[in-house]
């Protein structure tokens, strides 16, 4: 009885839905694309573009946009490029395409793609200022600081306050060397917080070569405080130390070393000092840390030998001595040993230079002329010169290169790499000038003396 108008209604209802497949069209795809890509449902919205592909019918710029970011957001990026230069050629000055291009050429690194899609897309000016930080960005990547000054320069009046762009201007003017109006731009990033730390490189440097010593020590100081030990930081101070009056030089030292507190990195700056025959200075920056901590070995014996090659035994010998106070046993023999040395030195430098008497001996006459008891002649007796014995002193024992210290109980070679250096990196060094009985830097029997290298 029901069967017919059942049949009647499913009927109707087939008819109708072939009536819907048979009525999409690549237009009404289009639109379900779009609708499916802003819904970010993008495998759904590629499936609709594979049904406008297979109609035969040409794909708008737009859905070619569409076809490759949706490819993008599912991880097909090789894909979406080859999408990208495809629908270019279609629309070679399509903005959407060129736009889509230049991104995602940017992000694989193939900068010079991603300009020429920019110039394509704004064959003018562009004012638009997310495609011009584009522009900016591969032109400073490919060297055109140039270009990179004049487009920043031309959006600057409206876009001020833009740490970006400013950021971008500062960069070409300091590839430019125009260092004033670098320092303007990247001086306003800095006080930003904008990169800091590298702008204060950038802005260090600048300073230090346009003399500006302290707008350059404040930098520098910002450095220190990150990065002491950092080789740009040290370069930067010891470059700044040459525009400072030598009056000033001490102060400034004073000053820096506030920053820094680890004894590996005062000891590395003593070291720059001394290789960079800033002696004086080395000097005062060792005497501050004696004065402030008498009890580090490795600031005692960089002290004094400082001094000594500076012709301050004395000195020197107080130095240790203060020193001595604060330690016993195996540190206190080694520091009695190296004071030795320095007595030593100063006895033998007080003495005449055998060289210096045999020159005298060859330029002096073959005899002097003495006058005899008879006024009328002359007797030439040749008087001999004396030369005093050369001193044997063997060279080793009075280097102040190194000292002599005796191995404790439970010592290992990253321990006396720490207390003699300020750090346990070196204990290598150590091991180089005791070879072959220092093989193991775990296992150094008790009581063994070693040479401890004494820098700078």
């Amino acid at each position: 009885m029901f069967k017919q108008p059942i049949l009647f209604i499913l009927t109707i209802i087939i008819y109708s839905c072939a009536s819907t497949v048979e009525n999409e069209t690549p237009a009404t795809y289009a639109q379900k694309a779009r609708a499916a890509f802003h819904e970010a449902e993008f495998e759904e919205s590629l499936d609709y573009i594979q049904a406008i592909e297979k109609s035969k019918t040409k794909l708008s710029d737009e859905l070619y946009v569409i076809k490759a970011v949706s490819l993008q957001n599912i991880d097909k990026e090789v894909e979406a490029q080859v999408v990208l230069e495809a629908g270019q050629k279609l629309y070679p000055y399509s903005r959407k395409i060129n736009i889509q291009l230049a991104n995602s050429s940017y992000q694989q690194q193939k900068y010079p793609e991603s300009l020429n899609a920019l110039k394509r897309a704004y064959p003018k000016a562009v004012t638009d200022l997310p495609i011009a930080k584009l522009f900016l960005k591969n032109y400073l990547i490919l060297k055109q600081n140039r270009q990179a000054m004049e487009l920043a320069d031309s959006l600057m009046e409206k876009n001020m306050d833009d740490v970006e762009l400013r950021y971008y201007r500062g960069l070409s003017s300091f590839r430019m060397k125009e260092y004033a109006k670098a320092a303007e731009d990247l001086r306003f990033c800095y006080h930003k917080d904008f990169q800091q730390d590298k702008m204060a490189k950038y802005l260090a440097f600048i300073h230090v070569n346009l003399k500006n010593v302290d707008k350059a020590n404040y930098y520098i100081r910002h450095l220190a405080l990150k990065t002491p030990d950092d080789a740009f930081t040290q370069k930067m101070f010891l470059r700044n130390l040459l525009n400072i009056s030598s009056v000033d030089r001490i102060s400034t030292l004073k000053v820096f070393l506030t920053f820094i507190e680890d004894d590996y990195e005062q000891y590395e700056l003593v070291k720059a000092l001394y290789e960079k025959d800033y002696v004086n200075e080395a000097i005062d920056v060792l005497a501050g840390l004696h004065e402030e901590d008498p009890t580090k070995i490795w600031v005692a014996l960089n002290y004094s030998k400082i001094l000594v090659k500076n012709n301050q035994h004395e000195q020197a010998s107080v130095v240790l001595a203060e020193t001595m106070k604060h330690w016993g046993g195996s540190e206190k023999t080694m520091l009695q040993s190296y004071q030795a040395k320095i007595a030593k030195i100063k006895e033998i430098e007080a003495m005449p230079d055998p060289s210096l008497a045999n020159a005298e001996h060859a330029m002096a006459p073959k005899g002097d002329t003495i006058l005899g008891e008879d006024a009328g002649r002359t007797v030439a007796n040749t008087i001999p010169v004396e030369q005093p014995a050369a001193v044997a002193v063997p060279v080793n024992d009075l280097r102040t290169d190194f000292v002599d210290y005796e191995v404790k109980k439970g010592e290992f070679l990253v321990e006396i790499s720490k207390r003699f250096y300020g750090t346990e990196a070196k204990w290598m060094l150590i091991q180089s000038h005791n070879k072959p009985h220092l093989d193991d830097p775990y296992n150094i029997p008790i009581g063994t003396k070693i040479k401890v290298p004494v820098s700078p």
